[in-house]
């Protein structure tokens, strides 16, 4: 009759090996997808900074669009507007 008892032994020490198992694939699974959000947050963090070099970029050269169109306008107006002649002295007037 002992042989039974050591078979039923044998099969709770395998089914808790089993258990064991699970539970550390488990683990190993969960620590897997830790470490790809990590690198997913990192990858996430870095086009994230990139996004906003590019930004800050393009607002200066926006900036630097704005003054140009300024200045160029200010320089047609400058070129547009007639120079200004002396008037003309009516005859018999003093010349300072």
């Amino acid at each position: 009759m002992e042989h039974p008892q050591h078979s039923r032994r044998l099969r709770f020490r395998l089914r808790t090996l089993l258990i064991g198992i699970a539970f550390l694939a488990l683990l190993l699974v969960n620590f897997v997808q830790w470490v790809r959000l990590q690198e997913q947050q990192a990858v996430a963090e870095a086009r994230a900074a990139e996004a906003m070099r590019a930004r800050a970029a393009a607002e200066a050269a926006l900036v630097r669009a704005h003054a140009a169109m300024q200045d160029s306008a200010q320089a047609a107006q400058k070129a547009a507007k007639p120079a200004v002649a002396p008037p003309k002295a009516t005859p018999g007037e003093k010349k300072p």
